[in-house]
C-alpha cells in the first residue's frame, strides 16, 4: 500500500480548493479612484443675514470665524482682536482697506497667512490682512471674505435660500434656459458691472459702471454726477428717502430716487430695488477709489440679491443671474 497516498490526497484537495477559491474572488480590475468618486462637486455653507449684511461663519487654521462675504474687498482681512495670540507673529504690512465712504479710515497693520478648511477639498491658502473692525453697524464679526475668494472659486450667492455654494472655477457654466449670463470686468481690484437705469421722474436713461459689493448693505448708488438726471437738486439734502450706510472709508449719505429701476449689462431682467444718488463723491483722495486703474460711477449693493441670486465666474469674467421661483 502506498504510504503517501493520504498526503498526496490532502495536497490534491488543497489545490483543488485553492483554485476554487480564486476562480471565486471578484475580479480586480483598474478602477477609478474612490475617494475622488466620494468628492462632492459643490459645497454648500449657511449664510447668517443680519442688519443686511451678509456673513457664513468658517473654520479656519487659526479658530472658527464669522466673515462678512465682500466682493468689494481686495483681500481677505481678519480682525486682530480675533486673533489668538499665539498667532500673531505676522509680517508688518500698512495699506489702507478699499472700501466706499468719504474719508480714509481703515489702515491695516500686516498680514498672514491664513488657511480656510472646506472638507474634503483641499484648504483655500491666502495670505489675509490683518486690521482694526470696521465701524459697520451688524454687531460683532471677525473679518472679511474678500475678492481673494471669489477669484478663486465659483460662488453662488442665494440670499432667498440663505446659502453660499461654492464650485471649482473651471465648473462656473450656468444652464442659459434659466441663468441670465452678463459680462463683467473682474480687475485687480473690483468686479465692474456695466447697468442701464430708467428714471421715471425725468424719462431718461443712464448709463452707468458699477462696483458689486456684497459687503454693502446698499441699494444701487450712484455718484453725484447723476442728481441732475435723476431729478435731484444738486446740493439739496432730502429729509425723506434718505440712504446712510458704513463702509470702510466712512460713512456714505445718498437720497432715494422714486420709480428708479435698472438692468445690469444687457440682460432683460429688471431689478427694482432702491437706487439712491450719493450727496458728496464715492471716490475720496485716499485709498482705492483714488486709483486712476479703478474707474467706476456706482456702487451696486447687496440688496440686488434680494431679488436674484448671483454666480460669480471669475474664469469667464462674468456673472450669472437667476430669479428664484416663488413657492
Amino acid at each position: 500500500m502506498d504510504t503517501f497516498l493520504p498526503l498526496r490526497r490532502s495536497i490534491c484537495w488543497i489545490a483543488l480548493l485553492g483554485a476554487w477559491a480564486l476562480t471565486a474572488m471578484p475580479k480586480v480590475t483598474a478602477q477609478p479612484n474612490s475617494s475622488a468618486d466620494r468628492t462632492p462637486s459643490s459645497l454648500t455653507f449657511p449664510i447668517l443675514v443680519r442688519n443686511d449684511k451678509i456673513y457664513v461663519q468658517m473654520k479656519t487654521s487659526i479658530g472658527r470665524f464669522f466673515l462678512l462675504i465682500d466682493s468689494g474687498t481686495e483681500r481677505t482681512l481678519i480682525f486682530r482682536q480675533s486673533v489668538p495670540r499665539t498667532y500673531l507673529n505676522l509680517e508688518p504690512f500698512r495699506t489702507r482697506l478699499f472700501g466706499i465712504g468719504d474719508s480714509s479710515r481703515v489702515v491695516t497693520i500686516g498680514q498672514m497667512p491664513l488657511a480656510i478648511d472646506l472638507p474634503p477639498w483641499s484648504s483655500f491658502h491666502t495670505l489675509a490682512l490683518l486690521g482694526d473692525p470696521l465701524p459697520v453697524d451688524a454687531g460683532p464679526y471677525d473679518g472679511i471674505l474678500g475678492l481673494d475668494f471669489f477669484r478663486a472659486y465659483c460662488v453662488l450667492l442665494d440670499r432667498g435660500a440663505l446659502r453660499m455654494q461654492i464650485f471649482p472655477v473651471g465648473q462656473c457654466a450656468a444652464n442659459t434656459e434659466t441663468w441670465t449670463t452678463v459680462h463683467v470686468d473682474w480687475t485687480r481690484h473690483a468686479i465692474l458691472v456695466p447697468l442701464r437705469v430708467q428714471f421715471t421722474q425725468t424719462q431718461s436713461e443712464a448709463r452707468t459702471e458699477a462696483i458689486l459689493d456684497t459687503g454693502a448693505n446698499l441699494p444701487l448708488l450712484l455718484s453725484n454726477q447723476y442728481r441732475q438726471a435723476a431729478g435731484l437738486k444738486v446740493k439739496h439734502h432730502y429729509k425723506t428717502g434718505t440712504v446712510k450706510t458704513y463702509g470702510a472709508n466712512g460713512v456714505v449719505r445718498a437720497d432715494v430716487v422714486p420709480g428708479a429701476q435698472y438692468r445690469l449689462g444687457n440682460s432683460t431682467i429688471l431689478i427694482t430695488t432702491r437706487v439712491a444718488v450719493a450727496r458728496g463723491r464715492l471716490h475720496p483722495k485716499a485709498g482705492i477709489f483714488a486709483n486712476k486703474a479703478l474707474r467706476f460711477q456706482s456702487v451696486l449693493g447687496n440688496e440686488v440679491l434680494s431679488l436674484v441670486a448671483i454666480k460669480f465666474d471669475a474664469l469667464h469674467r462674468c456673472i450669472y443671474l437667476q430669479v428664484p421661483k416663488l413657492n
